[in-house]
């Protein structure tokens, strides 16, 4: 039993030892808590956007495999497809066409392809090519406010044998990874967060026995497609 004269001495509070033990602790967790929740939301904005782009290739993939081509606006084949967000600083001068702004012609709005159809895909469930989405819900900016870029133009005729990517500027905001390449590097750029939608000269990625989005036959005007490598100029 604990004597009375220790329970009354308890009861009247912290003893000036304790109470400096308190105030130390408080100021270590002070001190080390802001770096620490830092490093925890720098992490979980990575994980967010790694995420993202793989649920964005993936999306890509299925709406290839049932429409068999991309279409859009005006009848024009879009070289670049993106998220709302802020468009991204380019790294360098082969980065430049991923930082080109939405003009509904060669770059054009991802949702309206895998969200909404606003491109007008046939729809329905009978038999051939058919939007059967949403493929994704509406994805806006990616964890650092820019936007989401798919250089679907790879994917065409005109566009075979580069590497089709989704891909973040990343926590810099400054897009580094090529437009156009023929094998998906190991090289990192900067610090873009990428997945792979179609492996360029394999394509094995697209839809099984698909090599290309556009059908046999039917190649798309190397003077719409940035990923041609001819056509108008991406780094104007």
């Amino acid at each position: 039993m604990i004597p009375r004269r220790y329970r009354a001495g308890r009861e009247q509070g912290f003893s000036a030892l304790e109470a400096t033990i308190v105030i130390a602790a408080a100021a270590i967790v002070a001190a080390t808590a802001p770096g620490r929740i830092s490093e925890y939301v720098d992490v979980a904005r990575m994980v967010k956007a790694q995420g993202d782009v793989r649920v964005l290739a993936m999306s890509v993939i299925r709406l290839v495999s049932d429409v068999g081509r991309l279409k859009g606006a005006n009848g024009a084949l879009p070289s670049l497809v993106v998220s709302a967000g802020d468009i991204p600083e380019p790294g360098t001068d082969e980065a430049r066409p991923w930082a080109l702004p939405v003009d509904d012609r060669l770059v054009q709005e991802l949702n309206a392809h895998i969200v909404d159809n606003t491109v007008g895909y046939p729809m329905g469930r009978s038999e051939g090519a058919r939007w059967r989405g949403p493929y994704v819900d509406g994805l806006g900016a990616d964890p650092w406010g820019s936007r989401y870029a798919i250089n679907v133009g790879c994917l065409t005729t005109a566009g075979i044998g580069y590497v089709t990517l989704v891909i973040s500027p990343g926590p810099d905001k400054v897009v580094a990874t090529p437009f156009r390449s023929m094998v998906m590097s190991s090289t990192k750029y900067g610090d873009d967060v990428v997945a792979l939608v179609s492996g360029g000269k394999d394509r094995d990625a697209v839809s099984a026995g698909r090599t290309t989005a556009s059908p046999p036959g039917a190649p798309v005007s190397p003077m719409t497609n940035l990923c041609s490598g001819v056509g108008p100029s991406p780094h104007r």
